[in-house]
């Protein structure tokens, strides 16, 4: 981005990212169904499947681990890592938008192991020591 490049925020505050604190660009980027849908069909193409799994072999998941995946989308990753941590683990799914939610849920229904969360990383209450 060049020093002319800005944008505005939910405030309509123009500003530019090396210019301005990051407090001064929009918080939050929400989704609804049509783009929750379409960020599904391409998170699907073989270069983002291979990012996965190279995400997944770097993080190393074991059975019975407990893990947080912040921003799990649709739940691709989310899915894949329940299988890996298996029935005696548990994988936590955060995310902002409801609509992305929904797909998870659909995607992970019948995995007992995981657990679904609407909200921002910013406000969990949760304790960061029940994941490994």
């Amino acid at each position: 981005m060049d020093s002319d490049s800005s944008f505005s925020n939910d405030s309509g505050q123009a500003s530019a990212s090396h210019c301005f604190p990051a407090a001064t660009f929009p918080i939050m980027v929400t989704y609804d169904k049509n783009a929750a849908k379409e960020i599904d069909r391409s998170y699907q193409t073989s270069e983002i499947i291979n990012q996965r799994l190279r995400t997944l072999d770097a993080i190393s998941l074991r059975r019975g681990e407990s893990v947080l995946d912040v921003g799990c989308g649709t739940g691709l990753l989310l899915e894949m890592m329940a299988g890996m941590v298996g029935d005696s683990g548990r994988v936590t799914g955060l995310d902002f938008s409801a609509d992305m939610l929904e797909f998870a849920q659909a995607r992970c229904e019948g995995l007992a192991q995981t657990n679904l969360l609407q909200g921002s990383v910013e406000n969990l209450d949760l304790d960061p020591n029940q994941f490994d």
